[in-house]
């Protein structure tokens, strides 16, 4: 009786030193607790922001979780109009201590923030405020009307006054710009040209006359003595 009990006692001493290594292994594993990180989006004046996009990363170690999927066994950020909730298991992914950065994108990637939180199990909610882009200012098209007795035109612009042409005017020219005509010629009659011609001794102008005062008188008693002297020889 006594070498069985020993012998007993032996083999549940042994299951007891396995079962012990077996829950001392399985214990570091399944000691990890879920913890949920959620918050609300806002904006500066307390209106909400419905998330585009949220992304939180532990600085400790560097590792990011976001809205986008990277497959089973990574956290992701779930996402609800302007609420969001990221499920991590501490202290694998996060333990108390560790600074946490969020980057939210709201309003069409036109509003985002960046901001740190020291993650601690008694405070779970994070909020995340963002600061409101102003509105660009709309550009209206403004019409012109105008009455059917007016008219805009846009003022011609001054060009250079060309140099004055060094060239003689041209016989167009000339005879436009003189203000004389000439009067029309007339073909001469039958009677002007059997008619014989009477030449006439050209008198003395009126300068002349002016010079020589009884130049006339003078002319006249000379052909006339001239004259007589020829006569008289014609009849000798």
């Amino acid at each position: 009786m006594t070498v069985r009990n020993r012998a007993v006692k032996g083999r549940a001493l042994t299951i007891v030193a396995i079962l012990s290594a077996l829950v001392s292994a399985v214990l570091p594993v399944s000691a990890g607790v879920a913890t949920n990180i959620h918050g609300y989006g806002f904006y500066e004046d307390g209106s909400p922001a419905y998330f585009d996009h949220v992304a939180v990363t532990n600085t400790r170690t560097g590792v990011e979780w976001n809205d986008t999927y990277f497959g089973i066994g990574h956290p992701q950020v779930a996402l609800w109009q302007n609420y969001y909730v990221l499920t991590l298991d501490e202290p694998q992914n996060v333990q108390v201590g560790d600074v946490l950065t969020f980057h939210a994108v709201s309003g069409n990637s036109t509003s985002s923030n960046i901001s740190q939180t020291t993650y601690s199990k008694l405070d779970l909610e994070y909020n995340i405020t963002l600061s409101q882009i102003s509105p660009l200012p709309s550009t209206q098209a403004h019409t012109l009307s105008l009455n059917h007795s007016s008219s805009l035109s846009p003022s011609p612009s001054p060009s250079p006054s060309a140099p004055p042409s060094s060239s003689p005017p041209s016989i167009e020219e000339h005879s436009s710009r003189s203000s004389y005509t000439s009067p029309p010629l007339s073909a001469p009659t039958p009677e002007t040209i059997s008619s014989p011609l009477a030449i006439t001794p050209p008198r003395p102008t009126s300068v002349q006359s002016g010079l020589l005062p009884g130049f006339e008188a003078c002319f006249a008693l000379l052909v006339s003595v001239t004259l007589f002297f020829i006569l008289r020889r014609k009849r000798r």
